[in-house]
C-alpha cells in the first residue's frame, strides 16, 4: 500500500497541470468503480462522460468500449490516474485505505451506497446533483417510486409468501449457500412485493446457511440468483435443490432460477428484478 501511495503522489504531481486546467463546473471524465454506479451514470444520460469502468461493468453495451480499471480487489489506481479523470465515484464497500489514496490526489471523488432500495434512489439523486443533472435524477427517482407503489398495490391482492433468496453456493451442491439477509436490496424487494424474507432476522447481510438451517427456515419459495446462466442450465440448478425434499418450496416445486444480467446488480434496473420475482409469485 505504501508503494502504491508513493506512486499515486508521483503520478498526481506529473498530471497536476492537466488536472488544474481541466477543472470545470461540470464533469467530463468520470471513472466508475462499480457496475451499479456505471448503470446510474448511464441512466442519468452521462454515459458519454464515463472514461473508465470496472472489469465487471457490462451494461449498457457501450461500456464495452470503456477503459477497464480492475475490480474491487484489484483496482488499478495507476490506470485511473493516467485516465486524468475529474471525478471518481466509488461504492461504500471500498475501505479507508483506498479512500486515502484518492485524498492524496487532486481528483474529485465521492463515495455512494447502493446496498438498499432507498440508498439506490438516494445515490441517483446525489450523482445527479453532483453532475449537474438534478432534474433528470428527480424524474428517474419519481418514476421508480411510482413503480414501487404499483408493485405494493398488487402485492395487497396476494397471499404473503416466505421466500429465501440464494445468491451463491458451491457448484453442484448445497454447501455454503449464501442468502440475502436484512439490510440488503433483495430484502427490500421482497418487502415491496409483500413477501417475507426468511433470513431477515440475520444481522449479516449475506449469511451462509447449512442445509439444516434451510430446512428449519422452510421457505415457501426458493429464488436462486444466477446472472448469465444459460436458460438450458436452469433445470440442473433446480434439480440440485430437490435433495431437501421436506422443504415446502421443494415439495410444491416453487424453486426458480433468475438469470438476467441485472439480477445481482443493486442499481436502477432493480424494477426488472421486482418484475421477475413478481412473475413467480
Amino acid at each position: 500500500m505504501k508503494k502504491t501511495l508513493i506512486l499515486i503522489f508521483c503520478l498526481t504531481f506529473l498530471y497536476r497541470p492537466c488536472l488544474a486546467q481541466d477543472q470545470k463546473m461540470t464533469y467530463n471524465r468520470i471513472v466508475s468503480l462499480s457496475p451499479s454506479i456505471t448503470e446510474i451514470l448511464y441512466e442519468l444520460g452521462l454515459g458519454d462522460k464515463v472514461v473508465g469502468v470496472t472489469d465487471f461493468c457490462s451494461y449498457p453495451p457501450d461500456v464495452n468500449d470503456k477503459f477497464r480499471v480492475g475490480g474491487y480487489l484489484n483496482t488499478n489506481f495507476e490506470s485511473i490516474i493516467f485516465l486524468k479523470p475529474d471525478l471518481v465515484i466509488s461504492p461504500s464497500e471500498y475501505d479507508d485505505e483506498i479512500k486515502k489514496l484518492f485524498d492524496a490526489t487532486e481528483i474529485d471523488h465521492f463515495t455512494v451506497n447502493t446496498q438498499t432500495v432507498d440508498s439506490i434512489l438516494t445515490t441517483i439523486e446525489e450523482i445527479g446533483l453532483k453532475c449537474g443533472v438534478k432534474n433528470k435524477a428527480r424524474e428517474i427517482v419519481n418514476n421508480k417510486r411510482d413503480s414501487i407503489k404499483s408493485f405494493r398495490e398488487r402485492a395487497e391482492l396476494r397471499t404473503a409468501k416466505r421466500i429465501m433468496i440464494a445468491v451463491s453456493r458451491n457448484k453442484g451442491s448445497l454447501e455454503n449457500v449464501y442468502v440475502a439477509g436484512k439490510e440488503t436490496f433483495y430484502s427490500d424487494l421482497l418487502d415491496i412485493l409483500g413477501c417475507e424474507n426468511v433470513s431477515s432476522d440475520n444481522d449479516i447481510s449475506y449469511p451462509t446457511l447449512s442445509v439444516e438451517s434451510i430446512m428449519r427456515m422452510n421457505p415457501d419459495i426458493i429464488l436462486e440468483m444466477a446472472p448469465h446462466i444459460p436458460d438450458e442450465d436452469k433445470p440442473g440448478l433446480i434439480e440440485e435443490w430437490k435433495t431437501i425434499d421436506k422443504v415446502n418450496a421443494v415439495k410444491s416445486g416453487d424453486i426458480h432460477v433468475l438469470n438476467g444480467d441485472y439480477i445481482a446488480i443493486p442499481g436502477p434496473r432493480f424494477t426488472l428484478i421486482l418484475r421477475d420475482i413478481e412473475q413467480v409469485l
